[in-house]
């Protein structure tokens, strides 16, 4: 008799509860199931920017992009089922949270944690010496960037760790040729004294990447999956 009665009060509930989500217009559920999802995927996101700030090291670009197809698919189901008022939206809430994540990120991790030094930002690089940004020459070289892309130009190939090699109009083609949606670019300097050298970042909401092209440091590039800069070392990828 015990059972029988919890059985038939469990059942009443359950009735009950799907009675008031029945209520709950199609629309509604949709937003709620959105809302869902975005703190699902803020949440994974910060998880991996947690990881990184206990190890010192830069943020694992696999975790984050498992959190993005997890969003994806998650939304992608979610509009599937329809009643939706809005469609698409992905790509903006997407862009909000890594914002978000971005903008934590910045404000709470101190930049001694990590063994690279950041960067001090010096302005807009406004080249000075010739020769000039796009020269003319018979042929052209390809150059590569570091960090997958090529650019072509007119000066012999780099050689890492020879500054002489390089110059600012060589690491403006290597920033411009690169993926990231620029959010900013400027001049930079890593380190301090008379031993800084100059770099060119280019930041956007999700990624920063710095390339080198005076001192030791000159012909390597260092790409970080956050608004935050960090400045090469000769342990990172090389461009020329």
């Amino acid at each position: 008799m015990i059972s029988l009665t919890l059985t038939v009060a469990f059942t009443v509930i359950v009735v009950q509860v799907h009675s008031v989500e029945s209520a709950v217009p199609a629309s509604r559920m949709c937003a709620v199931a959105k809302i869902k999802a975005t703190a699902v995927k803020a949440s994974a996101k910060l998880a991996c920017q947690r990881t990184a700030v206990t190890k010192g090291i830069d943020v694992d670009p696999n975790c984050l992009a498992k959190a993005e197809a997890n969003f994806a698919k998650a939304f992608a189901a979610i509009e599937a089922k329809g009643g939706c008022v809005t469609t698409g939206d992905a790509d903006d809430l997407e862009g909000a949270v890594d914002g978000f994540v971005g903008d934590v990120v910045t404000a709470l991790v101190p930049d001694t944690l990590f063994a690279t030094p950041t960067p001090t930002v010096v302005g807009t690089p406004v080249p000075t010496t010739t020769p000039a940004p796009t020269p003319t020459c018979d042929s052209r070289l390809m150059h590569s960037n570091g960090l997958g892309q090529d650019y072509l130009d007119c000066a012999p190939l780099g050689t890492p760790g020879d500054p002489s090699t390089y110059n600012v109009f060589m690491a403006t083609e290597a920033a411009g040729a690169s993926t990231i949606a620029a959010k900013t670019s400027s001049a930079v300097t890593c380190g301090s004294g008379d031993g800084a050298a100059s770099c060119l970042a280019r930041r956007s909401r999700t990624e920063c990447a710095i390339w080198c092209y005076t001192e030791s440091i000159a012909g390597f590039v260092h790409d970080n999956a956050s608004t935050a800069c960090r400045c090469p070392t000769t342990s990172d990828p090389a461009w020329n």
